[in-house]
């Protein structure tokens, strides 16, 4: 046989053994990846179209509930309060003559409460206004490790991430401490017009004169009153410290920091402050300014001391990563993963 003949034959030889393990795999459906490709790298999953389900339109029931979601309310509880009152306070503030004369629906999933070791008693604390109510619930969940989402009824349902009766994260769907899952950090979104405004404020020139020190709470009150003006920001720009990242920084509203400075923009002496103790801040696509500790797990990655946008879950994926490593190098299963062997 020629050289040619053989390459001819190797040709038609291939093209059928492509054929054949087409014709013997089942066909994908529309939105449905490939059964082998994992959320998790390494890993090999069962084929599951719900957990791959691309995002449904949203009903009129729900777009109702996320308008009023966009609403923008005050939630004034700067000495903590229970989810039981928290819970009764949405319900007493989203009443209208329309579709929610009792507010709208909300149902505390019990089963959510105990996957995440909470009660109705739980408590929790935050006094912040001119942002949209949706943003604030998801913050103030975040800080007992809950969530929020709406169905297809219009019912917003509060409930742990780990909970089974969880959609699967979409755009639409899952808030996670202020987030909306997307795509990767590298998709980067446009920024809002509430962003932008913010960023504007935060590049405006005012001194930071704390020569002996002073602490986190006092910081905020001072940022919040320097940056108030006749337009957007009467109360100056609005801040949230979130209470998980001070834990995980192991600091508190009085840990003590020191900075005298002037002639440099708001946002860069902000930073240098908040370092100063493991903190950073980031600007949420509401105009919301959030300290938070530098690798919380509600903070978008910070590269080149610049925040950008990442998927929500991604964190709690490295855990689970990581977990798995060591239990398969405990039982020793391999080379962890990342390990470069």
């Amino acid at each position: 046989m020629t050289r040619q003949q053989l390459l001819q034959w190797s040709g038609i030889a291939l093209a059928v053994s492509i054929v054949l393990s087409m014709a013997i795999r089942p066909p994908l459906r529309a939105g449905q990846p490939d059964s082998r490709v994992a959320d998790f790298p390494g890993d090999i999953i069962a084929d599951d179209s719900d957990a791959f389900k691309p995002p449904q339109p949203m009903t009129l029931a729900q777009l109702k509930v996320r308008l009023k979601l966009q609403e923008k309310h005050a939630l004034n509880f700067p000495d903590g309060t229970t989810l039981e009152a928290v819970k009764k306070h949405l319900e007493e503030i989203t009443r209208d003559k329309g579709d929610f004369p009792d507010g709208i629906p909300i149902y505390v999933n019990p089963q959510g409460l105990q996957d995440g070791d909470k009660t109705m008693e739980s408590t929790v604390a935050m006094s912040i206004k001119g942002i949209p109510l949706g943003t604030t619930l998801a913050l103030l969940l975040g800080q007992v490790n809950l969530i929020y989402w709406v169905n297809e009824d219009g019912l917003l349902i509060i409930t742990s991430f780990m909970s089974e009766d969880t959609p699967h994260p979409n755009i639409d769907d899952l808030r996670f401490a202020g987030f909306e899952s997307g795509g990767p950090s590298s998709s980067k979104p446009p920024m809002t017009l509430a962003q932008l405004k913010v960023r504007l404020k935060l590049q405006e020139k005012h001194a930071l004169n704390f020569p002996d020190g002073t602490t986190l709470e006092a910081v905020k009150k001072h940022l919040e009153e320097i940056t108030r003006d006749k337009g957007d920001f009467p109360d100056g720009i609005p801040i949230y410290v979130n209470p998980m990242g001070l834990a995980d920084a192991d600091k508190t509203m009085e840990s003590m920091v020191e900075m005298t400075i002037k002639g440099i923009p708001l946002g860069t002496s902000l930073s240098l402050l908040l370092d100063q103790i493991g903190l950073t801040y980031w600007v949420h696509k509401d105009g919301l300014l959030i300290i938070t500790v530098v690798e919380s797990a509600d903070a978008p990655p910070v590269k080149n001391n610049k925040v950008s946008p990442s998927n929500p879950l991604e964190g709690l994926r490295s855990e689970i990563r990581a977990l798995r490593d060591e239990i398969r190098a405990h039982h020793g299963g391999g080379t962890p993963a990342g390990s470069g062997k």
